[in-house]
């Protein structure tokens, strides 16, 4: 419902639409293989590693 408002006042174009849509799908497999993980891996380590990786992405965005 958001992205049919967002087209119709064109914030949103249909190539966004486009990549928005398939963006879902590598979304869904981290999400798959971060489960898989947790379930494998101390709870610790793995909010330690989680948090890393947060850390590693959001240095690489401020570095942008």
């Amino acid at each position: 419902i958001l992205a049919i408002g967002l087209l119709q006042t064109g914030i949103m174009t249909p190539e966004l639409l486009g990549l928005s849509v398939a963006a879902i799908v590598p979304a869904l497999i981290g999400v798959e293989l971060g489960n898989r993980a947790r379930g494998r891996i101390p709870a610790a380590q793995f909010r330690r590693i989680v948090l890393v990786a947060l850390s590693v992405v959001g240095a690489m965005l401020l570095m942008r």
